[in-house]
């Protein structure tokens, strides 16, 4: 994989999807801090091949520094299954749990209807990571204005709502 391409794809992924106002979003946009925290350089994109990507993104919680506040990891879409992928996230999630860390993923060939985001990259598999606490954080004025309410279980929504609604 490209990583210049990859990054390009992206930052207009951010720009033409993930910042624009979406009525599944309540009329927000599906990641309304996304751009910011590129335009900052807060999040960093990394490039592996599927069978590397719950690997790296395992040594990515070990080694989590706060230098960035979201790492994406890609590969191309046909070297990892999303059934296999939802249950390294899953166990990825479980492992670094009391660390303050939580991953997500973005698989365009994932027919879950629990993992099916619409403001999906399209191109890419995703991975990320970042500080739950962060998540939570940003989540708390979204979730005050209704925007988890017709994706929640696509998001750790559900397993923390009652952190979310803490304010």
């Amino acid at each position: 994989m490209n990583l210049a391409k990859v990054q390009q794809h992206i930052r207009q992924w951010v720009e033409n999807t993930l910042s624009v106002p979406s009525p599944i979003f309540n009329n927000l946009p599906p990641c309304p801090y996304s751009r910011e925290a590129l335009l900052n350089n807060k999040v960093d994109i990394r490039c592996r091949h599927g069978a590397e990507l719950l690997d790296s993104i395992t040594a990515i919680g070990r080694t989590w520094d706060d230098s960035y506040q979201l790492i994406l990891v890609a590969c191309d879409p046909d070297t990892i299954k999303p059934e296999e992928l939802i249950v390294g996230i899953e166990k990825v999630n479980k492992m670094f749990e009391a660390d303050d860390l939580i991953s997500f993923f973005d698989h365009p060939n994932c027919a879950n209807p629990k993992y099916k985001v619409t403001s999906a990259n399209g191109k890419y598999v995703l991975v990320g990571m970042q500080r739950l606490n962060n998540f939570i954080r940003a989540a708390r004025p979204l979730y005050k204005k209704n925007y988890f309410a017709q994706v929640n279980k696509q998001f750790s929504v559900a397993k923390n709502i009652d952190k979310i609604e803490k304010a």
